[in-house]
């Protein structure tokens, strides 16, 4: 460390902590620069000193730094909404700020004024977003300590639970037939096997296999393979499409996601169906398994979620299985943990 003197200013040379020079312009008094090389030489024996790369780096192009190195590892799906958070939301407000001069009470405003405009969902999986990138600015030394640490999750509402009862299936598989063989398919087979829309219009005929009654789904939302059964119904849906001689073909040649979802719409509203989106048919398959005594373990693996508490919004639904759990409560083994027929009786009487 060194002090040195250069157009009539007085300078400061040191070492970062991360080890790497640095020099600085501090004043014409010799004295002062002298001090803060002292100041900075004890702050950095204290860990205080930054040392940050590129200390002028904004926030914007910090994050094309992070969308390059990361964006590789989402999914099709997850890469789309990450880009829109970035490019609709964190950047107009963060973008033209200095990344290591970003604020918690920065942060908390945005997400606060976010809130007042869109649901608390949204404001999360944008929070989640920002909370990531800083994470990785601190990983590779351009922030010392993450701003956005200790700032919590908004709490969410219940996830909604729809599900059709058997009449209201009939109804939009016949308006889906009315639309297409193709969208009755699609949608039998979201019905009967609780797969996401992404993962059926992913299909190719390679990953369908009759023989063994199964579909093997490659691209997922956790990112991992997973091997879904079928039953007759959804066997009877693939049936129904021609199958090409290139394996690897898409099942679902020519659908997209937003054809689907608008086709869906229109045949909800035809077979009088409000409220009813096309993922709803995966709480629709789930419920039915729930309702039919199907163990919660059991739906988890069926619909690929890794959060057992994904599968345990349903369980209010299986009310047939929880009364027969209490029913183990009754019967003459009650006497012998205390529960006579005379005690019952008194508290009867006694309200």
């Amino acid at each position: 460390m060194s002090v040195f003197k250069r157009g009539g200013y007085w300078w400061i040379d040191f070492y970062d902590s991360n080890g790497r020079r640095r020099r600085k312009k501090v004043s014409p008094d010799k004295r002062i620069a002298t001090a803060t090389l002292r100041d900075t030489q004890v702050k950095i024996t204290k860990g205080e000193y930054l040392g940050l790369k590129e200390e002028s780096m904004t926030f914007r192009a910090f994050a094309e730094k992070y969308w390059q190195a990361v964006q590789h590892t989402f999914s099709e799906q997850e890469r789309d909404r990450a880009r829109r958070i970035l490019d609709l939301h964190l950047n107009p407000c963060f973008g033209g700020d200095r990344l290591s001069r970003i604020t918690r009470q920065q942060i908390e405003g945005y997400l606060a004024a976010r809130a007042a405009e869109v649901k608390a969902g949204t404001v999360n999986k944008e929070f989640i977003r920002l909370r990531h990138l800083l994470n990785r600015a601190v990983a590779w030394g351009f922030l010392k300590a993450n701003p956005a640490k200790g700032v919590t999750l908004m709490k969410e509402p219940p996830p909604r639970v729809k599900y059709l009862v058997p009449e209201q299936v009939d109804r939009l598989l016949e308006a889906c037939g009315r639309h297409s063989m193709g969208l009755w398919a699609i949608v039998t087979l979201a019905m009967n096997t609780g797969m996401r829309q992404g993962e059926i219009l992913g299909l190719t005929w390679a990953d369908v296999d009759l023989q063994s009654r199964t579909v093997t789904l490659r691209k997922t939302k956790n990112n991992e393979c997973r091997i879904v059964p079928l039953n007759m119904e959804a066997l009877k849906a693939l049936t129904t499409i021609t199958r090409p001689s290139d394996p690897f073909t898409p099942v679902f040649s020519g659908w997209t996601r937003a054809k689907c979802t608008m086709s869906f719409v229109r045949a909800c509203r035809q077979a009088g169906i409000a409220d009813f989106r096309f993922h709803d048919l995966r709480h629709h398959a789930a419920s039915w398994l729930t309702m039919k005594g199907i163990n919660q373990r059991t739906i988890e693996a069926l619909c690929g979620w890794k959060d057992p508490r994904t599968a345990r919004r349903y369980q209010h639904l299986n009310m047939d299985t929880l009364h027969e759990a209490v029913a183990q409560l009754e019967g003459p083994d009650r006497e012998s943990v205390g529960v006579g027929k005379e005690k019952f009786d008194g508290c009867v009487a006694n309200g």
